[in-house]
């Protein structure tokens, strides 16, 4: 933990651990629209005025780390804190609402989301065709995308089922082809 990456930390709540880091690789922030603004108003043709209403957009953020064996997980800001060499206090819950930010924009999309980086990693443990599980293989791209849950996929009925989201990085395989690979295949390479 030499470096100046960030690292993580608090980020199990049943068993906080402020001694231990995570390692911060990426962020993803999602928007969503919890409420409605009026913004201000206008004389309409009638004679009357209205109000303009706009969307107001939270923004949550997502860290990606990985546990003690390697294993990707997407923690909320909301239930981590920053590692710091020598840190012991627990960090209350409550403190983390200023991580939260609103927006007034035009035109989002409901599920509209980015995810950033924050330092170069790599993947390894792959079982694919065209990769070797004890070699590592640095990641080029992350996406998360929706799928629905493996019990449900056959179903005729699909209402009231709620899908869940899984990682893919992009990586090249050791024929030097592009491949998605899902967080569930793969785990974090140690950290150089």
């Amino acid at each position: 933990m030499t470096n100046s990456f960030p690292w993580l930390t608090n980020f199990d709540l049943h068993s906080p651990d402020a001694e231990v880091g995570y390692p911060l690789l990426a962020m993803r922030i999602i928007y969503s629209k919890p409420l409605q603004k009026r913004t201000d108003f206008s004389p309409s043709v009638f004679g009357s005025t209205y109000f303009e209403r706009k969307q107001m957009y939270s923004k949550c953020m997502y860290f990606l780390t990985a546990d003690r064996d390697g294993n990707f997980i997407w923690v909320a800001c909301r239930n981590t804190s920053l590692f710091r060499p020598g840190l012991t206090a627990y960090s209350n819950i409550g403190r983390h609402q200023r991580t939260i930010r609103y927006s007034i924009e035009e035109g989002i999309k409901k599920e509209m989301s980015m995810i950033y980086p924050v330092r170069p990693f790599s993947i390894t443990g792959v079982d694919l065709e065209g990769f070797d599980s004890e070699k590592s293989y640095p990641v080029l791209a992350i996406d998360v995308d929706r799928f629905l849950p493996e019990e449900n996929a056959d179903d005729g009925e699909m209402s009231g089922v709620q899908s869940e989201t899984m990682a893919f990085f992009l990586v090249g395989d050791d024929g030097g082809e592009f491949a998605w690979v899902a967080e569930d295949e793969c785990k974090l390479a140690p950290l150089t």
